[in-house]
């Protein structure tokens, strides 16, 4: 990152790329009131809750118009977005800090419900909306483990898995699949050490379907550190909790003091404790 990097509020691309159900036309008709200032709140609230829902999804619950809810999001510069998660463990898998960029390609995936695998999990919440553009829009990741800092990421180009383990997860550590006829295989990369070899584990991994990159991160691994001014907004278990704005801005600020420009190294490095829960 760049040691001068400084944390714009730009203008999020929410209302015509990063929210999904963006193909309606511009001149929307006005079919229901404006109440902005509560609307405006609403919605906010509805993004918090589940930042992938679409605008007509919204309109749904707050009983408005899809068009109303496009006029409302086009009439923010919104917005910074923040996702939180909690590690389990910290072994340079996932995410993967290597050469540069940091690469969350694994976990944080799908889930099989009644023996149905479900395309969800944060890679595919951030990813179903890849079209935006994340060189402008303000979207970063903060991992916790053991509630502490572990690394913050500004998401800065998000790909299929596909394209990922096609042509650019080559001499990775996260390198696990690769692309077999179309199809995502897993390979024998890390099999030795137990490293997503179930079947479900699998299954869970490609249900994310999209993998996050960003080169604008701050990882501090075995140096990890407890931050008190924002313990109050981590995640408790395996949810993600969503911020925007205010407290967005708030909680990467208070990373960014620790950001020193060094190379941290995992805190139980996959070669020599392997299996990645």
């Amino acid at each position: 990152m760049d040691e001068e990097h400084e944390f714009h509020n730009r203008e999020m691309h929410i209302s015509g790329k990063f929210l999904q159900g963006h193909d309606d036309q511009v001149n929307d008709p006005i079919n229901d009131p404006i109440k902005l200032e509560k609307r405006e709140q609403q919605i906010i609230d509805l993004l918090r809750q589940r930042s992938d829902m679409t605008r007509k999804e919204m309109g749904d619950k707050l009983g408005c118009s899809e068009a109303t809810v496009k006029r409302e999001l086009q009439g923010r510069n919104v917005m910074v977005c923040l996702y939180i998660y909690r590690l389990t463990d910290d072994t340079g898998f996932a995410p993967c800090v290597e050469k540069g960029l940091l690469s969350l390609a694994c976990c944080k995936g799908g889930q099989i419900r009644n023996g149905k695998v479900i395309n969800t999990g944060l890679r595919h919440r951030i990813g179903v909306n890849r079209e935006a553009d994340f060189t402008k829009d303000e979207v970063y990741i903060l991992g916790t483990y053991k509630n502490k800092m572990l690394y913050l990421a500004k998401v800065t180009n998000v790909v299929t898995m596909e394209e990922y383990f096609d042509s650019m997860s080559e001499g990775r550590i996260d390198d696990i699949y690769d692309l077999v006829e179309g199809n995502l295989v897993r390979n024998n990369h890390l099999r030795a050490k137990n490293v997503h070899t179930a079947p479900d584990r699998i299954k869970k991994d490609i249900a994310g379907q999209y993998v996050v990159l960003s080169d604008n991160y701050v990882y501090l691994g075995a140096d990890a550190v407890s931050i008190d001014s924002i313990s109050k907004y981590y995640p408790n278990f395996q949810e993600t909790k969503t911020y925007f704005d205010k407290e967005a801005k708030y909680i990467i600020d208070e990373c960014m003091k620790f950001r020193d420009g060094k190379k941290h190294s995992p805190t139980t490095p996959i070669y020599k404790r392997g299996c990645c829960k």
